[in-house]
């Protein structure tokens, strides 16, 4: 749902047009056994009325889906993959984990609209065990992307004189 700020009135959780975006996450194993495999999602959807509401998945200038998926965020290889355990109680990359696919940081350039942006992280455990837990696993925020334009005003007068006189206000 839109969040409006009560006393301007301006709407929150707003991004500039054209601005570059990235995802920092905050990720936290509250479980009790350690994570030894991990991968994250990030998915951009159209919110067609601005209210919450999932519309089709957004896509890029060229028609591009705003999908990023990175499946070697925790694995076993450490060649692959920063690392290979989240323990119970850590927090992953200490709390700001920037979203990246194949080495390169997630850059999104978002274009005027509404948008709901999706974060789902897929975890297990040791021997495949799954999450005890998915339903802490995703979480969605609402965006409003706006073309901020500056006003400019300019103001010229022209009585034909040389030298404007008279008493000014």
């Amino acid at each position: 749902e839109t969040s409006v700020d009560p006393l301007s009135g301006d709407k929150q959780h707003t991004i500039d047009a054209g601005s570059e975006v990235n995802f920092e996450l905050f990720i936290e194993n509250i479980g009790d056994a350690d994570i030894t495999q991990m991968g994250i999602t990030v998915t951009i959807y159209e919110d067609p009325d601005g209210g919450g509401s999932l519309g089709p998945v957004a896509t890029d200038s060229s028609g591009a889906p705003l999908i990023w998926q990175n499946n070697d965020v925790i694995c076993y290889d450490a060649f692959a993959c920063p690392q290979t355990t989240l323990a119970p109680g850590a927090v992953l990359d200490g709390g700001a984990y920037l979203v990246v696919v194949q080495g390169s940081i997630v850059t999104w350039l978002p274009e005027v609209g509404d948008y709901q942006v999706m974060v789902e992280i897929d975890a297990e455990g040791a021997d495949g065990a799954a999450d005890a837990d998915s339903t802490n696993d995703m979480m969605s925020q609402f965006v409003s992307v706006l073309d901020w334009t500056d006003v400019i005003v300019d103001l010229r007068w022209y009585s034909g004189k040389d030298v404007e006189g008279g008493e000014g206000a």
